[in-house]
């Protein structure tokens, strides 16, 4: 079985690199930050991001910190480490990553344009407080 998932986060450590064939591969890690059951706490979990060919291109040109949302397939890794204690750790294999800073390159809200907007002609259809 497999497990997809879309994850929203910071990245950190981000580091290109080339697999054998020469095929462009980025790995990252990504801290998101998740809530605690009956609890008002937070717990930043640290999940590891691997992509390939054009994605990895893009995650590549990403500076650290930069909020990303990843959609892909979970796997858990396992390894034991110098101590001889086994380990465990999140990673996705990303299929698409969407960056806020692309998405919105400078981070201003759309200007509005009249008469392109499609829901000025619906007026306040939906009472929704929300502009779009």
């Amino acid at each position: 079985m497999t497990m997809t998932a879309s994850i929203y986060g910071r990245t950190i450590r981000i580091k290109p690199i080339q697999t054998k064939s020469g095929k462009p591969m980025t790995v990252c890690s990504l801290a998101v930050t998740l809530s605690i059951s009956k609890s008002q706490e937070q717990h930043t979990e640290w999940i590891n991001i691997v992509s390939f060919g054009d994605v990895a291109e893009n995650l590549a040109k990403l500076e650290d910190g930069v909020f990303i949302s990843a959609f892909g397939r979970m796997q858990i890794n396992l390894w034991t480490n110098q101590e001889g204690s086994e380990k465990k750790s999140l990673q996705l294999i990303a299929d698409n990553i969407l960056s806020a800073k692309t998405s919105r390159p400078g981070g201003g809200r759309k200007k509005k344009e009249s008469g392109n907007n499609p829901t000025e002609k619906l007026g306040d259809f939906y009472n929704d407080p929300v502009e779009f």
